[in-house]
C-alpha cells in the first residue's frame, strides 16, 4: 500500500498501530474481552473484538450509546459526555470520547473493576490521541 497522508505513513500503518494500542490496554486490565476505536457515525477505525462479537454492530451501538447520553446531558444542561457505562446481568460496555469525532468502546466482563476500565480507557485515549495528531 502506498503511503499517504503527506508521505507519513499508510492508512494499514495507522490502523495496525491503532490495534496495537488496543490490545495494549486489554493486555493490562485482563477484564476488557474486547474494544473497538470508532468514529462518532460508527465506523469502525480499530478493533480488538473476541471471536463471535459482531465488530461492526457493537461499534454502531457504542456510537449510538455515546450519542444518547450525550444528548441527555445536553438537554440537562450537565456539560459534555465524557463516558456512558452500561451495566449488564452479564457484563459491561463502557464507551468514552476520544475527541469530538472518535469513541473508544470496551467491553468487560460481569465483575469488570470499572475505576480500573476507566483509567486504563482514559490512558488508551490519550495515546490514540497522540497518534492521531502526528498525522
Amino acid at each position: 500500500m502506498a503511503p499517504i497522508l503527506g508521505g507519513k505513513r499508510s492508512i494499514r500503518t495507522i490502523q495496525e498501530q491503532l490495534t496495537s494500542v488496543l490490545k495494549e490496554m486489554e493486555n493490562k486490565d485482563p477484564d476488557i474481552e474486547g474494544s473497538l476505536l470508532l468514529r462518532t457515525d460508527g465506523l469502525v477505525l480499530a478493533s480488538a473484538v473476541a471471536e463471535g462479537i459482531d465488530r461492526d454492530l457493537a461499534a454502531a451501538m457504542s456510537a449510538s450509546i455515546l450519542n444518547v447520553g450525550s444528548r441527555v446531558l445536553e438537554e440537562l444542561k450537565k456539560g459534555t459526555v465524557e463516558n456512558v457505562i452500561v451495566r449488564g446481568s452479564g457484563g459491561v460496555v463502557m464507551v468514552i470520547a476520544v475527541n469530538p469525532e472518535i469513541v473508544l468502546g470496551a467491553i468487560g466482563k460481569k465483575d469488570s473493576n470499572l475505576g480500573l476500565m476507566l483509567v486504563e480507557m482514559r490512558r488508551t485515549a490519550e495515546k490514540i490521541n497522540k497518534i492521531l495528531e502526528s498525522l
